[in-house]
């Protein structure tokens, strides 16, 4: 945390709250949400938030989310009663007010229902921001090819900060990353404040076992594809592809070597660039005319319970431990 402090490097980190319900389809009186909401795993966040806090490169720290049926609707309620946890956790800690968020998968449904749910209320219960996992934009793309403008007129509404935590679908070739122009762009910064390109890279640790994604990947947690490492991106020899290129397929921006060096792909100098024109433009180039708007006053309104959305604001499970206990 203190290197990356010193390159200039801010950190989003993802709690740990995806739960496992052990089953595709649980009916929702089988959704337990002060059992799931566990000593252990409040423990576990705040451990983490304990241990980083005291960073100033610390950017926020994301709920991760996957709700996908009408039964686990049920579980945004658990993610209001971690945002709510964390951001007292932060006060009776004494630490400086970080932001708490949301990630919002990429597949995930009941999206606009979920999102409302977490918004509303007032602020020491609710998000601070969304962080969304967004790989819509396949080149040769723009705003409205890639759905990017629905998404935009859809949350265009609401004041709440947010910013795509992953974005940038590999085709299976290098990357134009035309959306990073896009998405510093007028069209986009009225709703969006950017986003983490995904991902950095790669490195083979142990090919007998053990994870082979390196501790490089991206910074923002938004509960997104996972990622499939391709086994000719982490080899060591250098692979060519039918014009006699570098093999560029994958999403990593550097490819690790196993003696620990990085060498940049295309797509780093591809997004350096992309980077340097969105610099190189006027403030209203990327900015436009809009207005503030202003969350801290918004209240919003709870998604109303029907069989459709089980998620009720009176059902958010209480903090588990002693406070007094945690502190100490």
């Amino acid at each position: 945390m203190q290197l990356l402090h010193e390159a200039g490097i801010y950190v989003l980190l993802e709690l740990f709250t995806n739960i496992d319900l052990k089953g595709s389809s649980p009916s929702p009186a089988e959704i337990d949400l002060q059992r799931l909401y566990s000593p252990n795993k409040v423990r576990k966040n705040l451990v983490l938030v304990s241990q980083t806090a005291k960073y100033p490169n610390v950017l926020g720290y994301s709920v991760s989310q996957d709700i996908h049926t009408p039964a686990t609707t049920k579980l945004a309620a658990l993610h209001r009663a971690a945002v709510r946890d964390t951001k007292l956790f932060l006060q009776k800690s004494g630490h400086r007010p970080i932001p708490v968020g949301a990630g919002i998968s990429f597949s995930q449904s009941h999206r606009l229902q979920t999102m409302r749910f977490m918004a509303a209320g007032e602020p020491a219960e609710r998000v601070d921001f969304f962080s969304f996992a967004v790989y819509d934009w396949a080149d040769p793309s723009n705003f409205q090819m890639s759905g990017y403008r629905n998404l935009v007129e859809a949350l265009n509404g609401d004041p709440v900060p947010m910013l795509f935590g992953e974005y940038g679908a590999s085709m299976g070739k290098a990357r134009d990353l035309g959306e990073v122009e896009c998405l510093f762009s007028p069209q986009m910064t009225g709703v969006f404040s950017g986003g983490f390109l995904h991902t950095y890279g790669h490195v083979e640790v142990d090919p007998g076992g053990g994870d082979r994604d390196g501790g490089d990947g991206d910074c923002g947690g938004g509960g997104g594809e996972d990622d499939d490492i391709d086994e000719d991106d982490i080899d060591e020899d250098e692979h060519e592809d039918e014009d006699g290129d570098e093999d560029e397929s994958g999403y990593d921006l550097v490819r690790i070597q196993k003696d620990g060096t990085r060498k940049p792909k295309r797509d780093y100098g591809t997004y350096q660039q992309r980077l340097a024109d969105v610099a190189a433009k006027p403030e209203e180039g990327v900015h436009g005319a809009h207005k503030k708007k202003n969350y801290e006053r918004w209240r919003g309104v709870f998604q109303v319970v029907d069989r459709f959305w089980l998620a009720d604001p009176q059902d958010v499970p209480a903090f588990p431990l002693e406070w007094s206990a945690v502190l100490k």
